[in-house]
């Protein structure tokens, strides 16, 4: 058996219902597809397996996937670095003084999410915190599905943001991605209740704090005061 046949074998194995229905040119042309783009047999191997999708991706997703971020968290890897202990949902504030707002703590899971993949600022910047907390993840009728939904929407931002450079993402560098050194060097209180739904809404626009203008500003034109210009 050749590395690609071999490629092919994992790629029926991983997907056995869908790519069966491809049939043996449909399959041989997805390999083709993957061999043109670049993409070694072992990447190619690599990368099926790396993968939590449903169904298998387009051709060019999973060479772009395996050719340009390997380290890109699958999606059991984003859940447990949003939801999971340590995640971003599970942040909070320093305690300066009171009262604390919930922008104090929407700050901290920000903070928090710049220290793993870009991805994952990304994401939740186009979910929305508070999109992210309301979703009742964990609830026994109806969590799987919610799950499941969310799920989706990432895969959805994935093929999205398949083009970028995920650098540009988010704020710092491109580093090699470990979930479990990332979520091993945060610390939460094991107490901590997780995230709660009230309603499945869909998702909102990006959020971006807004800034006031500086002392040195004059509010109206945002420009630099007579004083700032000399």
């Amino acid at each position: 058996m050749s590395d690609w046949q071999q490629a092919a074998t994992v790629l029926l194995g991983t997907w056995p219902a869908q790519v069966a229905s491809w049939g043996r040119e449909g399959l041989a042309a997805y390999v083709a597809e993957l061999e043109a783009r670049g993409l070694s047999p072992e990447r190619a191997i690599s990368a099926i397996r790396a993968s939590d999708a449903e169904f298998p991706p387009a051709a060019g997703r999973l060479a772009a996937k395996a050719a340009h971020d390997p380290q890109m968290p699958t999606f059991a890897e984003a859940y447990q670095l949003i939801y999971g202990r340590g995640g971003v949902l599970r942040a909070r504030p320093h305690y300066l003084h009171p009262p604390i707002t919930q922008a104090d703590h929407d700050d901290a899971a920000r903070r928090r999410a710049t220290e793993f993949h870009p991805s994952i600022g990304a994401f939740i910047r186009s979910q929305g915190l508070t999109r992210l907390r309301m979703l009742h993840v964990d609830d026994p009728d109806h969590g799987e599905l919610v799950r499941k939904q969310l799920g989706e929407q990432w895969e959805q931002f994935c093929d999205a943001n398949d083009h970028r450079d995920l650098a540009a993402l988010s704020t710092g560098d491109l580093h090699r991605f470990d979930p479990l050194a990332a979520l091993s060097t945060r610390s939460s209180d094991p107490s901590s209740p997780g995230p709660k739904l009230r309603s499945l809404s869909s998702p909102r626009a990006a959020e971006h704090p807004t800034s006031s203008p500086s002392p040195s500003q004059d509010p109206s034109t945002n420009r630099p005061t007579p004083t700032e210009a000399s």
